[in-house]
């Protein structure tokens, strides 16, 4: 009896293990919030795995933003591995999304045995493993899927070959700069980037594909410049910034105010003081950019004086969101309600004052917000006001600005496009990975904004990786 009990007590261990997950994740009487709340005890990563195939979306999300915190790779690892040999497509992905997160012996060969699986999300998945636990010996391999019609296999096999550093790839990545997909565009992207510490030849590349003949890719070839932040690429970019294409300087200035430094700052204030046109435009945009403080006086100046052209004031008042400081808010202020007559200069001030960043900015927006003082901007009916408060707020990055965001969004606001869509860009910028069911509230309350939202989501998946993602 003793030996028969001894055989079949691992099977009921297992079997009882079975059970729970059914319990937790599948009982009909079971909800999210008692799921949740039963995960958050368990230690047991089976269970926590497990989750992350659940058919409940907040499930879920709650695992894949805790899981990492709540167990150690030592014990997902091997669980992860063994979930990957499931037969069903679920526990394949969900055992190679915690592979893609944790490091554990042998995860890049157990990847590898995918590359010949025909379920697309899978093949992908197995690919962004190998992102993270490169093997030369199947780059060949890798190679096949970068034509791949499937989007998601296409992205996910650049970022596999990119991984390996192989500077004779750059050419490959660049060439997909100028792909419709987004997602492939940002494959593409992180590949290069990289690269580059081990292709120096990659800023010279970059520059030759900014002088190309597809302007999207010229665009993202400048904004990668800029990302790779080289000042070797300065000269090259200054001369975009004076001559290049109308419609591409406003990047060339971007990439330059990434890079920064002395040398970058000294030039783009000798180009503000003494250019002309749109360079003396860019320029201000730079020093905006860099937060050069000894430039506030000349901005300033130049914001006050009238007579000088109107985008070049425009640029001026924005530098000041980061060239400004608290002292100056009563000026603007006083400006903004008595000397400016264009209500986009007055915009572009009210957004600037976020970025000084005092006390008196917080309450100037709550008096705009409540409607105490809108500077005559919503005489038409509009509410110009409130969106260039919600812009100031995500210049603003405290934890007051983003309650404030948090607050509108969820408040009977007139549901106006303009103000939800300013308040995704905003809690983009300045959002945490609670803000992220915010953003798809807006999308579903209000109106469809799918870019915008996305773009929003993606820059607070992209600041907190580990907390955001999703293995469906």
């Amino acid at each position: 009896m003793s030996e028969f009990r001894t055989r079949l007590d691992p099977w009921i261990i297992v079997l009882a293990g079975l059970i729970a997950v059914w319990w937790v994740f599948a009982g009909s009487d079971k909800t999210p919030a008692s799921s949740i709340d039963m995960l958050a005890r368990s230690t047991d990563p089976k269970l926590w795995i497990e989750a992350l195939e659940s058919g409940d979306r907040t499930i879920r999300d709650y695992a894949r933003q805790n899981i990492l915190k709540s167990l150690t790779p030592d014990a997902l690892g091997p669980v992860a591995m063994e979930e990957c040999k499931s037969s069903d497509a679920s526990g394949q992905l969900a055992g190679l999304w915690v592979l893609g997160r944790v490091s554990v012996a042998g995860r890049g060969q157990l990847a590898a045995t995918f590359l010949q699986n025909d379920n697309p999300s899978v093949l992908a998945a197995a690919l962004r493993v190998l992102a993270e636990d490169p093997m030369p010996s199947v780059r060949d391999r890798i190679l096949a899927f970068v034509d791949d019609p499937e989007v998601e296999v296409k992205a996910a096999s650049l970022s596999a070959l990119a991984a390996l550093h192989d500077p004779n790839d750059l050419p490959l990545l660049i060439s997909n700069l100028s792909e419709t997909s987004a997602s492939v565009r940002e494959a593409a992207r992180n590949g290069i980037l990289n690269i580059a510490p081990y292709a120096p030849q990659t800023v010279a590349a970059l520059i030759t594909a900014a002088y190309g003949s597809d302007r999207s890719a010229g665009r993202e070839a400048l904004q990668l410049l800029g990302d790779v932040g080289d000042p070797a690429a300065l000269d090259a970019l200054f001369a975009f910034v004076e001559r290049g294409p109308v419609g591409m300087t406003g990047e060339a200035a971007d990439a330059i105010g990434k890079i920064g430094g002395k040398r970058a700052t000294d030039r783009a204030l000798e180009l503000y003081l003494n250019g002309q046109g749109q360079a003396r435009n860019q320029a201000a945009r730079i020093l905006g950019a860099v937060g050069v403080v000894e430039a506030r006086d000349y901005l300033w100046a130049v914001v006050r004086d009238d007579s000088n052209e109107f985008w070049l004031r425009y640029w001026s008042m924005d530098a000041l969101a980061t060239c400004g400081d608290a002292s100056l808010v009563p000026e603007v202020v006083d400006f903004l309600e008595k000397d400016e007559p264009d209500p986009r200069l007055i915009r572009v001030g009210i957004e600037a004052l976020g970025g000084m960043d005092g006390d008196q900015v917080i309450d100037l927006y709550d008096r705009i917000v409540a409607g105490d003082i809108d500077f005559g901007l919503n005489e038409s009916g509009g509410h110009a006001a409130l969106v260039s408060v919600i812009t100031g707020l995500g210049k603003m990055n405290t934890d007051a600005s983003r309650e404030r965001l948090r607050s509108l969004a969820s408040s009977t606001v007139p549901d106006n496009f303009e103000i939800v869509r300013a308040i995704a860009i905003s809690l983009g910028k300045v959002g945490t990975p609670q803000d992220i069911e915010i953003l798809r509230n807006l999308e579903r309350d209000r109106f469809i904004l799918d870019r915008d939202i996305s773009a929003a989501i993606a820059e607070i998946e992209k600041r907190y990786p580990s907390e955001t993602d999703d293995p469906h």
